[in-house]
């Protein structure tokens, strides 16, 4: 929270068009910060809990990790927080025809990213069709395929698309699609999908 809020103030600080000839430079930073930290936290998760037995798992590797109910689970956090916070939510349907889509993964991992995902969707959708009550919201659709050495999960959602003018800065640290809520220190703008914010019902 304290990094994506240094960089919001940094951007007041020295201009918009400044910031944008740096943000690729800060990209590169965040990037290989993060790419570490997650690592060494991978690292020293697994040896710990590869010390005791737990069947179905090496260490923090589930060997059969099940897409399809972690998606599930995503769309119940996602949903709740969309409700929380718009007070209206899409429903989402998640739909897997493979008969045994299990993978080798960190299911924490999974569900964080699926999560953050969904609640991307879902708040788009509510956003896009402003005043129209959640059983009538176009649902969110997550379809989860076997392939013969992967599995692929795709979200699809009607909340109006990324404008064109957005895509280069699309995998950007600095970029968010919530809307700048008055009062840079104020703990609300942190809640609902704030860069570098982590939800508090992530399994990390």
């Amino acid at each position: 929270r304290n990094l994506a809020q240094g960089c919001v103030e940094l951007r007041d600080e020295v201009g918009a068009e400044r910031f944008h000839h740096m943000q690729e430079s800060i990209d590169q930073v965040l990037g290989a910060f993060y790419t570490a930290r997650i690592g060494l936290r991978f690292l020293m998760e697994h040896h710990i809990t590869a010390q005791v037995e737990n069947p179905g798992y090496s260490g923090i590797l589930a060997k059969a990790c099940r897409p399809d109910l972690i998606a599930g689970q995503a769309a119940d956090d996602a949903v709740g927080l969309c409700l929380a916070h718009t007070g209206a939510a899409p429903p989402v349907e998640v739909v897997c025809k493979a008969p045994d889509p299990s993978i080798t993964y960190v299911p924490s991992h999974m569900q964080y990213m699926v999560t953050e995902l969904l609640k991307n969707a879902v708040r788009a959708v509510v956003e896009s069709h402003p005043g129209v009550p959640g059983e009538d919201l176009p649902a969110v659709k997550v379809v989860v395929a076997r392939g013969l050495e992967d599995v692929t999960i795709r979200i699809s959602d009607e909340g109006g698309g990324i404008p064109r003018s957005r895509m280069n800065g699309l995998f950007s640290f600095l970029q968010s699609t919530a809307q700048e809520p008055e009062g840079m220190r104020d703990p609300a703008r942190h809640r609902w999908g704030r860069p570098g914010e982590m939800r508090t019902t992530a399994c990390n």
